[in-house]
């Protein structure tokens, strides 16, 4: 059949609400409208300014006899029977002149050649729907039964929650990522085309502050109910041309429509800043959280949707890294540190596949001085930069997962040096290992680490490994039950820098551990300061009180050691002993044969 183009479609807004329930949530409807549609003998189907198929959903195999794939590009007019072609042709042409609605009765075709009746419904799609500006639903008479004025209305209704699910996020009935991806296309061609070259528009990128600790504690329940919260002040704080979108998980994204000035840029940033301020109440629970904000200007910073975009969140992952609660306008500093951190993650890449990475040990000793074991440690031998430290490249290999790489490979480093110094006829000491919570949180983490034990030789009893308080509860029952599965593998266990975790005195007798490490900054000031005394006495007392050793980690002088000794700590760490060393001067200083 022929079919008329239009150049003019008219626009439908608002969001569609015939088929919402009283008490319940938008987004419950739209699922169980959604479920209904694939339920029933309907199609819903939508066409480009071509009156092409571009997409369909619902029962298409058992109206037309064609899997979906077998009309997703060819003609609208090929699933009607001939006779009816012309007609089709009418009423399409109709809808993308600009008729809002539309229904009508049809004869379509089958693959096998069987004609029968349909009842469809269009209308015209909004502009910026990708690819589309034709919605339709098609339902089987054959198979329905009822007054067709009642069921044009149901498919009216249909077809706006079909719409509205493609372009909505159905937790928080904020935009979903691809909209907003739209909307920021539509609004850069818009500024492109402005004669006022002075004016500017900006994205912003929030993530919350912490929310994985929020759904961990309270549930995901409360969680949702969080963002449901969140998109909701957001909205009061929005002008109407402001477009405002959840891109996944707990980060959104808002497009600020002509903002003028970078100036009134600053000040809306600190407006969206202060509605953080007052905590939000989800399933009746108050729930302070903050948020780190990033935002990126068109035209300087980009004149893409993407490009855009992608600035707004590394400022918010700086406004992150700098200590959250905060929002950073996207700056020549950002661009140079995502250069200079692409570059050290492809060195970082290229490291581990040349095996540049080797360990350095630092001695543990006992109250007598005498070494009682070993903490290894990474370093980077760069064949460019030198002998690279830890501090210089971990945040990076960890960002970007390369830490369980290098984590593996330390841990089998660690095993066949035991091995070597064994077979040297050095005495057996045991060598702590550090575990990254990235590394940690991987289910195959005990697997693999059997794996390297069987493969060197080494006796576990010989390794110990160290997890940060917080690695471990950040997935509290997971992280309890692979300390277990390592304790039962014959490793011992440390708790590293502990006092600094979140969950601390209160959850230490459920962690099947051997010893507590203190951190560093609990040692810097005694014996001077009697905060420092009073934390590490507690430590010390509970420690003991539950059977745990406890290290002093960032021992520098002779009154430090004296004064922890008198104490009882059971071992001592720091360059007051010694820095880290590599294996052959640990083997002429400290080991015994």
């Amino acid at each position: 059949m022929t079919m008329k183009k239009s150049n003019s479609v008219k626009l439908r807004g608002g969001k569609p609400g015939p088929f919402t329930v009283d008490g319940e949530e938008p987004g419950e409807t739209v699922k169980r409208l959604t479920r209904a549609l694939k339920s029933l003998p309907v199609m819903y189907f939508e066409m480009n300014g071509d009156f092409e198929i571009k997409s369909v959903t619902g029962e298409t195999n058992t109206l037309l006899g064609h899997p979906a794939g077998g009309i997703i590009g060819r003609p609208a007019g090929d699933m009607f029977a001939p006779d009816d072609r012309g007609k089709a042709g009418d009423f399409f042409s109709r809808i993308s002149n600009g008729s809002d609605h539309g229904g009508d009765e049809f004869s379509m075709i089958r693959a096998d050649g069987s004609v029968f009746p349909v009842h469809i419904c269009a209308t015209s799609l909004p502009a910026d729907v990708p690819e589309a500006r034709i919605g339709g639903l098609a339902v089987d008479l054959s198979k329905m039964h009822g007054n067709n004025r009642d069921l044009e209305k149901k498919h009216n209704a249909l077809i706006d929650y079909a719409i509205y699910d493609s372009t909505h996020d159905l937790l928080t009935d904020a935009f979903n990522r691809d909209m907003f991806v739209t909307r920021l296309q539509v609004e850069t061609i818009k500024a492109d085309r402005r004669k006022n070259k002075e004016s500017i528009f900006a994205v912003m990128c929030i993530g919350l502050d912490r929310f994985k600790d929020v759904n961990e504690m309270y549930g995901t329940r409360t969680g949702d109910a969080l963002l449901k919260q969140v998109v909701a002040r957001l909205r009061d704080l929005l002008r109407p041309d402001d477009v405002l979108a959840r891109i996944y998980g707990d980060k959104f994204m808002i497009i600020f429509s002509d903002v003028g000035t970078y100036e009134d840029t600053i000040t809306i940033s600190e407006k969206i800043s202060r509605a953080f301020g007052d905590p939000f109440f989800a399933e009746g629970i108050p729930i302070p959280i903050s948020a780190s904000m990033g935002i990126s200007i068109h035209p300087d910073d980009g004149r893409d949707a993407e490009e855009l975009m992608d600035k707004a969140d590394a400022a918010m992952y700086y406004a992150k890294d700098r200590g959250r609660n905060s929002y950073q306008l996207f700056s020549r500093e950002i661009h140079d540190g995502i250069v200079q951190k692409l570059r050290l993650e492809s060195d970082l890449r290229q490291a581990v596949r040349k095996d540049e990475f080797l360990m350095y040990y630092q001695p543990i000793v006992d109250p007598a001085g005498a070494i009682a074991g070993m903490e290894s440690l990474v370093r980077w031998q760069s064949p460019s930069k030198g002998l690279v430290m830890p501090s210089e490249f971990i945040h990076v290999a960890e960002k970007s997962g390369i830490i369980v790489e290098i984590g593996y490979r330390a841990i089998e480093q660690v095993c066949l040096q035991n091995m070597e110094w064994l077979a040297k006829g050095y005495s057996p000491y045991t060598v702590a290992v550090n575990l990254s919570t990235y590394q940690f949180r991987r289910p195959d983490l005990v697997k693999e680490i059997a794996a390297i034990i069987e493969r060197t030789g080494a006796d576990p009893r010989r390794l110990k490994f160290e997890i940060t308080e917080t690695g471990i509860m950040e997935n509290e029952k997971e992280g309890i039950e692979r300390l277990h599965e390592l304790k039962a593998m014959g490793c011992s266990l440390s708790i590293d820098d502990f006092g600094t975790g979140y969950s601390s005195f209160s959850k230490i007798h459920d962690l099947p551990v051997d010893t507590l490490k203190t951190d560093k900054s609990f040692i810097d000031n005694v014996p001077h300061s009697m905060k420092a005394v009073a934390i590490l006495t507690a430590i010390l007392n509970l420690a003991h009180n539950l059977g745990f050793s406890v290290v002093a980690e960032g021992i520098e002088n002779n009154e430090q050691y004296d004064f922890l000794r008198s104490m009882k700590c059971d071992f001592f760490q720091g360059y007051y002993f010694s820095k880290p060393l590599p294996p052959e001067e640990i083997e002429k200083q400290f080991l015994l044969r």
